[in-house]
């Protein structure tokens, strides 16, 4: 059994109260000695006595010493007697016990129902050697996608894809010059549940430096997308309720003006094609009834043949 599975049955908690001869055969488990483990397991088995909680690690240690016959007993116990929450690696270790003895069919529909209550350990699926005989299968194909899916959801998700058109080193100047005001670079984190921008002014006689960081994702609570920006100048502001809409990804933000009155405010990326991003902030003095631009960039991708200025 390869590696994956070792390290996925170390990270399986202590869901139930140890019985007696239980605590010696999990910390067997977790110290990796799946040989005394496994006896230990068996030995409890045999008086009846491995709680819900303990058929999981029971059954990835007698795997790992080759008895897949009494690993698919205690995976099939576990199944039967887990909840929805618990089902998924009960599931998958099934059909791991499934392959092993050869019923290839049978470890294809428990990988299935694995993956469809939440299974998310790809590395698992793509590296034990029991799934050798059907990884070119169309249906194992299937269950790897919608198990990396669930490991890394935003991947899949249209929503945290929606910015992907910022991702790149940038130029950037002044809309409609060719007077170069920085430099950025937009990186796609967390599985691609964030992107981080890293921005960097050019210094000039009339411009100090700076430098600064944005962290762009979709909330889970509201659906919709937040900037936090922090600048060296210890400058914050949270954009947020964006929205993809027609090729723009637009913010909303507030913004104190000179009385100290919070004002609204909108952050605007257009979407103009692969190596192009017009990037715009406007703000209010009345309350939203009219906006003013104040900053205005264009992002060029650095190494494209796109010109700065457009005809």
């Amino acid at each position: 059994m390869k590696q994956p599975l070792v390290r996925l049955s170390l990270a399986l908690a202590l869901v139930a109260p140890a019985l007696p001869g239980q605590t010696k055969a999990d910390t067997a488990f977790t110290n990796g000695d799946w040989a005394t483990a496994a006896r230990l397991y068996k030995e409890l088995q045999q008086k009846g006595a491995v709680p819900p909680g303990a058929r999981v690690r029971a059954g990835y240690a007698t795997l790992s010493i080759g008895d897949a016959a009494l690993a698919r007993q205690f995976f099939q116990a576990a199944v039967d007697a887990a909840p929805a929450t618990g089902a998924p690696v009960a599931l998958a270790g099934l059909a791991i016990a499934s392959a092993h003895l050869g019923d290839d069919n049978a470890a294809l529909t428990h990988l299935e129902r694995a993956v469809a209550v939440g299974y998310a350990n790809p590395t698992v699926l793509t590296g034990d050697s029991a799934f050798t005989r059907i990884a070119s299968s169309p249906r194992f194909t299937k269950v790897v996608e919608r198990a990396n899916l669930n490991a890394f959801p935003c991947l899949g998700d249209t929503t945290a894809r929606a910015f992907d058109f910022w991702i790149g080193e940038w130029d950037v100047y002044l809309t409609g010059t060719d007077r170069r005001v920085g430099q950025s670079r937009v990186d796609r984190v967390s599985a691609g549940c964030a992107l981080v921008e890293n921005w960097v002014a050019r210094e000039s006689p009339v411009n100090p430096p700076g430098n600064g960081t944005s962290l762009n994702f979709v909330e889970p609570a509201t659906g919709t997308w937040k900037q936090v920006w922090m600048g060296s100048g210890r400058g914050q502001t949270d954009f947020v309720d964006g929205r993809y809409i027609n090729g723009v990804l637009r913010f909303a933000f507030s913004s104190p003006d000179a009385n100290g009155v919070m004002q609204p405010g909108r952050f605007l990326f257009h979407n103009l094609g692969p190596n192009r991003v017009r990037q715009v902030q406007e703000r209010s003095a009345n309350g939203g009834t009219s906006f003013q631009v104040v900053l205005d960039f264009t992002y060029i991708r650095r190494g494209s043949a796109e010109p700065i200025v457009r005809p």
